[in-house]
């Protein structure tokens, strides 16, 4: 903000002061970019093609994303992920982010995808997971984000625990699924149901 460059996000904060109309994906960034009142939200959805995915049953859970843009989430789980793993259940990232083994404290590095292109990502996620996993810790960025991941695992038939940041809540509650998880404690203990219980998993899925 302090530069004085074109790259500043003071500009992004001017134009939308002039708008017209602001439209974003959440409300929390309403209030903060349209707060002049001449705004509108437009949830994030994705193609209805996504349905229409196969899903081949993996047992594995796992996570799709890279800490480069998720630098402080995956440690809100603690410990699960390697309890989970020694308990025999497969880990599975998507992705191919080194950073991730000490993000979720694990022993050895997971299996991983490699790098995904954005044409094959949802596609990516049905091959590999079983189960999905959204942690985000409670930043002010994180409350302002979209429930984007939460929908591409929905739609590609994979169930899922997240962190319960505004827009997760709002999702869980207008899908009638979806597990909310807010400690490491809770994170072992909502995703340990989904992979043991077949049939949850597989109504959540539905």
């Amino acid at each position: 903000p302090g530069s004085g460059s074109p790259f500043s996000w003071k500009h992004a904060v001017e134009s939308c002061k002039r708008a017209t109309l602001v439209t974003t994906s959440t409300r929390a960034l309403q209030r903060i970019y349209a707060a002049h009142g001449r705004g509108v939200v437009l949830d994030n959805y994705v193609p209805e093609a996504f349905l229409q995915f196969p899903k081949p049953e993996t047992g594995q859970f796992g996570w799709a994303g890279t800490t480069k843009s998720h630098p402080n989430d995956l440690q809100v789980t603690g410990h699960t992920a390697q309890r989970l793993v020694d308990e025999g259940h497969p880990l599975q990232i998507v992705g191919g982010d080194p950073n991730v083994r000490g993000a979720l404290r694990l022993r050895d590095t997971p299996q991983m995808t490699g790098s995904v292109g954005i044409a094959e990502w949802a596609m990516s996620i049905a091959d590999n997971l079983d189960v999905g996993m959204v942690p985000l810790a409670p930043t002010a960025f994180n409350t302002s984000k979209s429930r984007l991941k939460g929908i591409e695992l929905f739609a590609v038939g994979v169930p899922w625990v997240a962190s319960p940041r505004e827009e997760y809540r709002k999702l869980a509650r207008e899908a009638g699924c979806g597990l909310l998880a807010d400690t490491p404690k809770q994170w072992y203990s909502q995703l340990k149901l989904l992979l043991t219980d077949d049939v949850l998993r597989k109504e959540q899925a539905e």
